[in-house]
């Protein structure tokens, strides 16, 4: 077995220790992953978080990284990619007060012009194009969490620290 459908399986055993779970969908091995390589990863980074939003806490300014799925998975795959935000907090509460829709704090899936920088990590990266890494029951998750770790300790975090203030 791959080591995302062993974590996967040994989970469910943990859970349900009188039944056989049968192969993980590609759902459960994306959220094995996120839970178990993606998410220590990043807080060993200094984010917080969990779930698909994590924020590297800084007094100014938001800094936010958001896994979003694509809206077409399957159980057979899954596609994601991160959106990166940051925002200064004194910025985002004056936008706040001319467009009091906004929320309170900014979600990195959604673009809000001038109010905070939003970038798709796939910009972000050497060849500058969109870029979605793909999660099949059958996945190294090992190797797909290397790859968005890379991507993003070697392109977004620089990117974000050039949003906030020295």
């Amino acid at each position: 077995m791959t080591p995302g459908v062993e974590s996967y399986h040994q989970q469910h055993l943990d859970k349900n220790p009188a039944g056989y779970c049968g192969p993980p969908t590609a759902q459960e091995v994306f959220v094995s992953m996120m839970r178990a390589r993606i998410a220590p990863a990043l807080r060993a980074l200094g984010f917080k978080g969990s779930g698909q939003v994590l924020e590297l806490p800084h007094p100014a300014s938001w800094a936010l990284l958001r896994f979003q799925r694509s809206a077409y998975n399957t159980a057979g795959h899954v596609e994601f990619t991160v959106n990166v935000t940051a925002t200064g907090k004194t910025s985002w509460a004056q936008a706040r007060e001319r467009l009091p829709h906004l929320p309170a704090r900014p979600d990195p899936n959604v673009v809000y012009g001038p109010a905070a920088w939003h970038s798709r990590i796939g910009s972000l990266l050497p060849a500058a194009q969109d870029t979605w890494w793909t999660i099949s029951p059958k996945s190294d998750p090992s190797r797909t969490a290397g790859s968005v770790m890379a991507a993003i300790t070697g392109y977004a975090l620089p990117a974000i620290r050039e949003q906030l203030p020295s």
